[in-house]
Parts: C-alpha cells; structure tokens; sequence
C-alpha cells in the first residue's frame, strides 16, 4: 500500500453476500479514492457490456461519489473520463447503474482501469458491494 492511500477492509453489512469493501475518509479530509483494474476493455468488445452497476452506502452520515473510467492507465496516451452521473449517498444501499454512454468520448474498448472518488467529512466511511458488468443479461434482483 503506498504512503497515503485509504484504508482497506472488509464490512460484513454487505449489500449481497458475506461482506463489502470498506473505505475509511480520514478524519480532517474530504476525498478518498479507490480504483480497481476488474474492469476492462474487453467486456465491451467481446461481452457486449454496455455499462457497469455498483452498490454503495455510507452508514451514520452522508456523502457523494464521483465515477472515473481510464483508458491506457499509466501510459502516455492515458484518457481518464469522469462520469456524467455523481451519486448521493446515505445509509441506504443505493444502486448505482453507469452505461458506458455516461462517460463522454471515452474509448471504452481500452479502458483499463475504475475509480470512485468518495467526497464528505472525514472521518467517515464508505461501503462498496456488487460491482457488476451491465448488458443483455439479468442481474439478481432485477
């Protein structure tokens, strides 16, 4: 874990199953970030995914989150596209569905890379549940 970066568990109030990722928002801040490579171009190209659904709470508070898709992450022709849908958070599961059409001129077939920017009033702390591909399937609870 590099200097700085959020603190990392598991919650067991878990939206489906045994347990969520949780983000810990340090007292005196007011971002966090969390990024993960599970989503990527191929999805699309190959799985015809037209987009991604996320599961996310904040418990005892409230907060946003921010969604940013990165193509060629890392690399001199990088692209990072932010979402143009933010959610607000409480302490219900919120649903949140993002197609691929919500990130403008992303070129989604290199995409490498997925962000959520949590914002708020530190401390606080975030749960993160059923990060899902969204397509011509049904998912639980649909």
């Amino acid at each position: 874990m590099r200097a700085g970066a959020p603190a990392l568990k598991t919650s067991p109030n878990a939206h489906d199953g045994n347990a969520a990722l949780s983000v810990k928002l340090p007292a005196g801040q007011r971002t966090v970030t969390i990024g993960t490579a599970r989503v990527r171009g191929w999805h699309y190209s190959h799985q015809l995914a037209t987009g991604l659904r996320v599961w996310l709470r904040t418990p005892g508070g409230t907060g946003r989150a921010r969604f940013t898709l990165h193509a060629n992450h890392g690399a001199t022709n990088a692209v990072a596209v932010a979402s143009t849908i933010e959610a607000t958070l409480d302490d219900k599961w919120r649903k949140v569905d993002l197609s691929f059409s919500s990130f403008p001129n992303l070129p989604v077939v290199g995409t490498d890379w997925f962000s959520i920017e949590f914002s708020g009033d530190g401390p606080r702390e975030f749960l993160v549940d059923d990060l899902r591909l969204l397509g011509r399937w049904k998912l639980p609870g649909d």
